[in-house]
Parts: structure tokens; sequence; C-alpha cells
């Protein structure tokens, strides 16, 4: 796993000291994502709405998520001729799936923001193998709205009718699991087995 930089550590401390208080919009029709981003751009952060992480400047990508949220983490929509084309490595998931700068709150306040540091092999692993789970079902049926991914860590589906663009996906236990397994102890174990 790539330690955070000092420069990193010194970002994360500044957008925590600014966010954690602030009031955000209910979580509905992508209200919290977009204000998520809104304040980035207030603390001078340019925002990307296009292909790769959300923070280019940092390679992070931005999140939020209420703490009574259920539903899974929609991390990047792709196309499915490009999930069919591009292995992980070489897909737009890949850039957004590295670090994961994650708000969260409860009852619209911001309570804490925390880095999701999936760069450990092993969870980089875990995620290719979900990715490359989904993108054989989707060679097979381009037209498939929904992939499934039992005891995979990621699933592709389709959340919003009328677009042809898949979200990837991943479960809140799913984000917690690799997050503890991006820890640098956790992964030298598996490095020595």
């Amino acid at each position: 796993m790539k330690p955070l930089s000092k420069l990193e550590e010194a970002h994360l401390l500044g957008i925590r000291h600014y966010f954690i208080g602030q009031i955000m919009p209910a979580k509905y029709h992508g209200d919290a994502g977009r204000y998520n981003e809104m304040l980035y751009q207030q603390m001078g952060y340019h925002v990307n709405k296009g292909l790769g992480p959300d923070l280019p400047l940092l390679g992070w990508e931005a999140k939020c998520r209420d703490v009574n949220s259920t539903s899974a983490l929609t991390v990047t929509a792709l196309h499915p001729n490009h999930i069919i084309q591009y292995p992980y490595k070489f897909s737009y998931l890949y850039a957004k799936c590295q670090k994961i700068i994650l708000t969260t709150t409860a009852d619209c306040v911001v309570k804490d923001v925390q880095l999701l540091n999936l760069t450990s092999n092993y969870t980089q692993t875990k995620i290719e193998e979900a990715y490359e789970h989904g993108r054989k079902q989707l060679t097979k049926n381009p037209e498939s709205l929904y992939t499934n991914y039992t005891g995979y860590y990621g699933y592709f589906e389709n959340t919003k009718k009328g677009r042809p663009e898949l979200d990837f996906r991943l479960t809140w236990s799913d984000c917690l699991d690799l997050q503890t397994m991006s820890n640098p102890l956790v992964e030298s174990l598996f490095d020595w087995n």
C-alpha cells in the first residue's frame, strides 16, 4: 500500500477541518454528492466532472454517505462497451479505485471525513477480480443490467433507466473489508502466505 504523503495528510486535515459540522442536503437524487463537490470547490479544489478521480490534484475520488444508508456505494458509471473492451487496469475505474475520500453524514450534518486507501496489491487484486468477473458476464450478455457478484468485491448495475451506463458499486461491508485489507499489516500477512 502506498502510504499517505505529508502533503496528502495536510490536505486531509484541512478538508476535515472545513467539512465537519457542515450541513448537507438529504442523500436523495444525488443532492448530497453535488453539494459535497461544491464544498471542495469552495476550498479551491478543481473538481473533475468527467473521467478520472474527482480531485485530480490528489488522485482522490470523492464520495459521501449517510450513516443510515443501506444502498451500495457507486464508484463510477461506465458504458458496457468500455467494460467489455478494457481490462481493469486500463479502465476508467482503476484511477477512481485507488483512494476514496469519504464524507460521512448523520442527520445531514458532516460527522467525519476519512480516506479509504485502497492501493495495496491485495486490495487492488480483489477489485480487479470483481471487475473481470462482471466483464465476463457482460461479454456474454452486453444487454445485462446487473452482474452477479457473490464472492466478489464489487458489481455492475444499471441504476438509472434510460441510460446505457452501468455503475460499478461496492456494498458498504465490501468498502469496510477493502479498507481493512489495505492495512499494511494485513497486506504483509497475505504476502507472506
